[in-house]
């Protein structure tokens, strides 16, 4: 083979499967850096909206939790002041006498 025949083969290596090889790398670099670059950080600005939703939706939540816990415990000792009233009466209707 002579010096020509051998740069002629070289050259098309280089035009022909080599060149296909750095196309595929420099389309896969591109396609890495979109992603790093732009998918990922809509990603995570997106993902950390959600979670702040969701710190917000938890804390009303457990407000409405608490505010009913205080309103039931209001509530069960005004039926502990009605019982007592109840069960007061009750004897006083029992010790009364008939009127005739």
């Amino acid at each position: 083979m002579t010096e020509l025949e051998l740069v002629k083969t070289f050259a098309e290596i280089i035009a022909g499967p080599a060149s296909a090889v750095g196309v595929c790398l420099i389309v896969g670099w591109a396609c890495w850096k979109l992603v790093v670059d732009r998918v990922i950080p809509s990603y995570e600005r997106k993902l950390n909206e959600i979670l702040e939703e969701h710190r917000r939706d938890r804390k009303v939540f457990v407000d409405a939790i608490e505010l009913m816990d205080r309103r039931f415990q209001a509530l069960e000792k005004n039926l502990g002041a009605m019982k007592r009233d109840i069960s007061d009466i009750e004897r006083e209707v029992k010790n009364l006498k008939p009127r005739i």
